[in-house]
């Protein structure tokens, strides 16, 4: 009897994902209902404080394992990919040697005009441990730049991965861009912009996008963000968001797992719920999972702790795409 490699990898995938959560001790699980629970909390909603919330839940959360992650993971922080200040990232590796690791590159929230990857040094952490390299970047913010300025910055990441692939143990072939919130608004702008992929190619093979916002406000406190970064000509601000990109791309098509909060307010839902739909009309479903008890920011930064609730549908996309891209580079 032939059995898929497909169901294999869903199996061992299983079986980690079951490994995991059952080497959690007692106290890590009542830490993560505890913080659930504050969560849940704090309600459906999103704004500043809320974010500041988040984090005094989880700072204490990752004291607790940055022993076991400085055992396992080595940083190295601020190497430029570029000449603007901004234009900077930090390289998360196993300690373990390797090869041929995919490389998970990590673009921060921060509606566009602020953020640092100082914020979500987590992510980096949690690629390394799972044995992928890591890559934390910041991008150059507006009301500084300009579109596509920020799209722009994503391809010179993905440039510079691919030129240090081999020197990281990674694998150019083999890259995943992931964004939370702004982060996945800049890396939308990037996979479905053509004119500013290198050949017509986003050099990557998996794409997620975490509680992005993919339209152009025309009205409302964000109207000055929208005018600063995507011109004064408002005629065409549809068309430069992202979501007027993907209904207009002709391109290579990027596997990509859209998420959601579930305690996401309903408009940043809508946001992804929408992309998802101009995606499965023009080429392709993406895959689509709502990360249950948790809100914008909780969604990433729970990771890199006991809490596997967005985690194995993660792993699961890399892994499921990472021998289709094996194949495409043999084939080249």
């Amino acid at each position: 009897m032939r059995i898929s490699t497909s169901l294999i990898g869903a199996a061992a995938l299983s079986f980690a994902t079951m490994s995991m959560t059952s080497m959690a001790t007692a106290a890590e699980k009542n830490e993560v209902q505890g913080a659930k629970e504050q969560i849940a909390a704090i309600g459906k909603i999103w704004n500043a404080e809320v974010g500041v919330k988040v984090r005094q839940i989880y700072d204490p959360i990752y004291a607790k394992y940055k022993e076991k992650t400085d055992k396992e993971v080595k940083v190295t922080r601020d190497v430029a990919y570029g000449a603007d200040d901004k234009q900077k990232l930090d390289v998360h590796l196993p300690t373990k040697k390797g090869a041929n690791r995919p490389i998970v590159i990590f673009f921060h929230g921060g509606g566009q005009t602020g953020g640092d990857k100082n914020g979500t040094f987590n992510i980096g952490d949690w690629a390394a441990r799972h044995g992928f390299v890591g890559i934390n970047a910041n991008y150059r913010l507006s009301p500084q730049v300009k579109w596509p300025a920020q799209g722009q910055d994503v391809g010179a990441v993905v440039a510079f991965a691919k030129s240090k692939a081999k020197e990281y143990g990674g694998d150019a072939n083999r890259i995943y861009v992931w964004g939370q919130s702004a982060g996945a608004t800049v890396i939308a702008n990037y996979l479905y912009q053509p004119d500013i992929q290198p050949n017509g190619d986003p050099g990557v093979v998996g794409a997620i996008l975490m509680s992005g916002v993919y339209t152009t406000p025309h009205a409302g406190p964000r109207r000055d963000f929208s005018q600063n970064y995507y011109g004064e000509d408002e005629s065409k601000w549809d068309e430069r968001a992202p979501m007027g990109q993907a209904k207009a791309y002709k391109g290579k098509r990027v596997p990509t797992l859209i998420t959601n909060a579930q305690l996401n307010p309903d408009n940043i839902e809508f946001e992804g719920v929408d992309l998802n739909q101009v995606l499965c009309r023009n080429g392709g479903c993406p895959r689509y999972f709502q990360t249950l008890g948790h809100n914008h920011l909780s969604e990433s930064s729970h990771l890199n702790t006991a809490d596997q609730s967005v985690a194995p549908a993660i792993l699961d996309f890399i892994k499921s795409t990472a021998p289709a891209a094996m194949k495409m580079a043999a084939a080249k």
